[in-house]
């Protein structure tokens, strides 16, 4: 049973950070200099969305 999402998200993407969290994922960490191109680095947001935990129901 999956019981947690995780993703992460390029620190200047404001607009899918918010989507994010508009959607339940909360912020854990900021991995510095994660990405490098051409302009320069960029950091990573990463996220989790815990899920509910469900009872299996007996029949």
């Amino acid at each position: 049973m999956v019981e947690q999402v995780t993703l992460s998200v390029v620190a200047d993407n404001t607009t899918a950070a918010n989507l994010y969290e508009r959607l339940g994922f909360r912020r854990y960490s900021l991995e510095p200099r994660t990405l490098k191109t051409p302009v320069g680095y960029s950091d990573e947001i990463l996220e989790v969305l815990f899920l509910e935990a469900q009872t299996p129901t007996v029949s």
